[in-house]
């Protein structure tokens, strides 16, 4: 999973795909290994480098 997330970043880079979103987690199912989900969205911190205000 974090390889997939990395290789995520690089090919947004590379070619302009959209990035993911900020302020989630992300998991798997390790059972079927099929069924992927997003957790924990929150709002974004002031404070927060990563989904402040200023990030790109």
């Amino acid at each position: 999973m974090a390889g997939n997330l990395a290789a995520h970043a690089v090919m947004s880079l590379i070619t302009g795909a959209p990035a993911l979103p900020v302020n989630r987690e992300y998991g798997i199912n390790l059972v079927t290994l099929q069924d992927t989900f997003a957790l924990g969205i929150q709002s974004a911190r002031p404070d927060c480098p990563a989904c402040g205000p200023f990030a790109a």
